[in-house]
């Protein structure tokens, strides 16, 4: 199990090969437009005062400070009733944003053959911090890149 704990977490994402060169040949022609982020199994621990998280990539320094305007900002979610969930998010913008900054290149994909996915977990106003036994774990977290 993946944790996600009471300040910013930050997780390798592993892509394969075949996705990998999926995402490079769309992202070098401008024509990605699906790159799903799947976070599957999400389960709260002390979770009552968790508002939301945010989901970054390529910047592990992200902290609850860091705005939902960053280039790197992918979308935020919250938590539902259900004890079990997963997420998903086209994080194909965010991508090819990145690539045209000259973030995420060729080079970097091939050498690393992973991503910096990084999670903050934003609590309520009223709130000055998060419990101590505060925790959000996952099953997986894994990318997509369906046919374009």
């Amino acid at each position: 199990m993946n944790i996600i704990n009471n300040s910013s977490s930050t997780f390798q994402l592993e892509i394969g090969d075949e996705v990998r060169q999926t995402l490079k040949l769309h992202l070098e022609g401008g024509s990605l437009k699906i790159a799903r982020l799947v976070i599957r199994d999400v389960y709260p621990q002390a979770a009552k005062d968790l508002k939301g998280v945010r989901i970054f990539i390529e910047n592990p320094d992200a902290d609850a400070n860091t705005t939902i305007d960053d280039q790197h900002y992918i979308s935020s979610f919250v938590l539902g009733l259900e004890d079990v969930q997963s997420q998903q998010f086209n994080i194909a913008p965010t991508l090819s944003r990145l690539w045209h900054a000259g973030i995420i290149t060729p080079a970097h994909l091939d050498g690393r053959k992973q991503l910096q996915v990084t999670f903050v977990p934003i609590h309520w106003d009223y709130v000055t911090a998060f419990p101590t036994d505060f925790a959000l774990t996952f099953k997986s977290l894994t990318l997509e890149v369906p046919n374009q």
